[in-house]
């Protein structure tokens, strides 16, 4: 037996609580900024300027997926990077070498070469409080530098999905 519901109106019972089905989004995020910033300090991880935000959940049982897409442009040869997205001072999905993005130019002169990093994971939600969300990257080679946001030309972003459980 198959049963049909139809609706035209679908409305919360309890106001302010909304409507939760588990696997829907609950709500959407985008975080965007500009400023350029560089790292040059090899294999330790620094908080990356403007990406720090907050975003509060609407539900204690919840998932946020958080997907950021940075602009990454390096200077020289063998030069890589590593990003990582941090809630509440907790890092997620911290990549064992902090070049999972890399560039080798093995011509003599000066390279440049710009791409786009994009990360994803997922954090267990069981708060409605604030949750404070930023990226943080890590240089692999010392000896240049790894820009993100060039000049301000390019913009991050980073998106937050909450998912109803």
């Amino acid at each position: 037996m198959t049963s049909t519901l139809y609706v035209d109106n679908l409305i919360e019972k309890t106001s302010g609580n909304g409507v939760h089905i588990p696997g829907h989004v609950i709500q959407f995020h985008q975080h965007r900024y500009s400023n350029e910033h560089t790292c040059q300090s090899s294999n330790a991880y620094q908080d990356v300027a403007s990406s720090s935000f907050t975003f509060t959940p609407k539900s204690n049982n919840s998932k946020l997926f958080i997907e950021s897409n940075v602009s990454v442009r390096i200077n020289g040869d063998a030069q890589g990077c590593a990003t990582r997205i941090v809630v509440d001072a907790v890092p997620y999905d911290t990549p064992v070498q902090s070049h999972e993005w890399y560039f080798n130019f093995s011509a003599t002169g000066t390279a440049d070469y710009y791409d786009r990093l994009i990360k994803s994971s997922y954090v267990n939600n069981t708060t409605t409080s604030a949750r404070t969300i930023k990226l943080q990257v890590s240089n692999y080679n010392g000896s240049t530098d790894t820009r993100l946001n060039f000049a301000g030309r390019f913009q991050t972003v980073i998106c937050v999905w909450e998912i109803a459980q």
